[in-house]
C-alpha cells in the first residue's frame, strides 16, 4: 500500500470538549469576580504572593492556577519585581 493514500480514522479527541466545558467554567467565575469586586483587575491586584492568588483563585473555580502560573503573572505584569538592584531590567 502507498502510504500516501493511506487515510487514517482520527482518534476522538475528548481534549477539545473538556477544554470548552472548562472556558466556559472560567468565564463564569470570572464573571463572579466582576461581579463581587467591579472588575476583575481590582480583584487580581489585592495580592500579595502566589500562594494565596493560587489557593483564592482555586476556591473560587478557576482552574491551571497552581502558584507557578500565578508567580509567572506577578512578575508579567509588575505586580512583583524580584530582579537585582542594578540588573538592566531595572533601568
Amino acid at each position: 500500500m502507498n502510504p500516501g493514500s493511506l487515510s487514517y480514522a482520527e482518534p476522538e479527541d475528548h481534549s477539545q470538549s473538556t477544554q470548552t466545558r472548562r472556558g466556559g467554567q472560567e468565564r463564569t467565575c470570572l464573571l463572579a469576580v466582576q461581579d463581587e469586586f467591579d472588575s476583575f483587575y481590582s480583584f487580581i491586584w489585592g495580592f500579595s504572593d502566589a500562594e494565596t492568588m493560587s489557593k483564592t483563585l482555586k476556591k473560587r473555580g478557576f482552574t491551571f492556577v497552581g502558584p507557578t502560573i500565578c508567580y509567572a503573572f506577578m512578575q508579567a505584569t509588575g505586580m512583583v519585581n524580584d530582579h537585582e538592584p542594578g540588573c538592566s531590567a531595572t533601568r
